[in-house]
């Protein structure tokens, strides 16, 4: 099975912008149980880092765009 959802991601300049509630949302409405998860992330201006329990100083050391952005994010779900 395969799903997969685009969506965009507001921002307000420099920052650390949480997606998991995005990523979780479309992982449920794909009712894939097991498989791979692949995010792609289509700006070469932005990164995407994974941080599980972070330090709270995370977002102000990844703090680098001055203006604001929209992101174009692509979720694709492999799996059954």
């Amino acid at each position: 099975m395969l799903y997969q959802s685009s969506f965009q991601v507001a921002t307000q300049g420099r920052g650390s912008y949480s997606i998991s509630r995005d990523i979780t949302q479309r992982l449920e409405e794909s009712r894939i149980r097991a498989g791979i998860c692949l995010i792609f992330l289509h700006h070469t201006s932005a990164s995407l880092i994974l941080c599980e329990n972070a330090d709270p100083q995370v977002p102000q050391i990844w703090k680098h765009r001055q203006a604001a952005q929209r992101r174009r994010v692509t979720l694709t779900v492999y799996g059954e």
